[in-house]
């Protein structure tokens, strides 16, 4: 008998090599966003430190009002309980029982997710694995996240159309306002249309197409709790207007001319510009947006960029408990895990449908 016989065996080694493969590619993928976002930073921040006067910048940082940089961190933290605050409504209104505590704490460590993740996504994905669940399930915490970031468009939209319709100054129909206005106030003129949309796509293998069309339900029924809607978009604008006081307030401490009712004009769109996902935190694109805004109010690129930076920096700070929170929370989890497996499982695991 030959001893070279064929075999249907497959070799164990081409195995080897495709497990060895699959997890760097995997690895390799996970670092293309997070070093994009750092390249266009890094890239808009030296654009940004050539057109400015560094020792002009250190003389104006050195004779700012401390005043005024107080009021403006509690203008920053008055942001981050309002937001909480906004978001603990859409959670009521879907009826998720959720305590102002748990509300306040997780938005607290969602923020610090915000400001120090390669990304401004990061306290959005906090909030959905942090919430409690409960009986609504995991599925209606996601769509609170995202109903909740309708509400802060919608705010910061209502906050700029009396401008826009009245014409209030010189700034009110520019395009850069029009547009927030319009990306303001799209998402709740989309998010009717989301229902009639089930039976067109209800037969193709569309992605998300079941997130949006349970967002649409969910939409509903925060409608139908007008109270809880009618508060979250309070807050919202309320939120808005914390914005523009924070940067107003920054801008006292500057002795910069410029109004209250500028940077309500102003904010909106460096707002949206620094959201976008392109940038570690914003850093970069929202002094790069800080500086075309405020030209237009006749404030030169260095005082504009240290309002920037403090603006950023402001939040950077004043989140860190957050994340010494996110921490505890971890640990505690820790310690209930090595004394009672079974009731840390439980705890872990959210309740309800996913």
């Amino acid at each position: 008998m030959s001893l070279a016989q064929p075999s249907n065996i497959v070799p164990y080694a081409p195995d080897l090599a495709a497990s060895r493969v699959g997890p760097r590619r995997g690895w390799l993928r996970a670092c293309i966003g997070p070093v994009l976002r750092l390249t266009v930073s890094l890239t808009v921040v030296t654009v940004v430190c050539r057109h400015i006067d560094t020792a002009g910048l250190v003389r104006q940082f050195v004779a700012q009002s401390p005043v005024w940089l107080v009021v403006a961190a509690l203008a920053t933290l008055a942001q981050i309980g309002v937001a909480a605050m906004r978001w603990r409504e859409t959670l009521l209104g879907l009826r998720v029982a959720t305590s102002t505590g748990t509300a306040l704490s997780v938005t607290y460590i969602a923020s610090f997710f915000n400001c120090w993740l390669l990304g401004t996504m990061g306290g959005d994905v906090a909030r959905v694995l942090l919430a409690p669940a409960g009986e609504r399930g995991r599925v209606t915490i996601v769509h609170s996240v995202l109903l909740d970031r309708v509400m802060s468009f919608a705010g910061m939209g209502l906050v700029i159309l009396p401008f826009v319709v009245f014409g209030a100054g010189p700034l009110a129909r520019s395009l850069p306002l029009i547009v927030s206005l319009v990306v303001g106030l799209l998402p709740l003129v989309l998010l009717p249309a989301l229902a009639p949309m089930n039976n067109l796509i209800s037969g193709f293998h569309i992605p998300f197409a079941g997130l949006l069309v349970g967002l649409a339900g969910s939409w509903r029924q925060l409608c139908s709790e007008r109270r809880r809607l009618a508060a979250a978009l309070a807050l919202a604008t309320i939120s808005t207007l914390a914005l523009s006081a924070t940067a107003w307030c920054l801008g006292r401490a500057q002795n910069l001319d410029v109004t209250f009712v500028d940077f309500l004009m102003l904010m909106p769109p460096v707002v949206l510009l620094s959201g976008l996902p392109i940038s570690v935190g914003g850093w970069g694109v929202r002094e790069g947006a800080m500086i075309a805004a405020l030209a237009t109010a006749g404030v030169g690129a260095s005082a504009a960029v240290m309002l920037s930076i403090q603006m950023g920096g402001l939040v950077a700070v004043l989140s860190l408990p957050g994340g010494a929170l996110w921490l505890w929370r971890q640990m505690a989890s820790v310690r209930i895990l090595a004394i009672a497996p079974d009731s840390a499982a439980e705890i872990a695991i959210p309740q309800g449908p996913a």
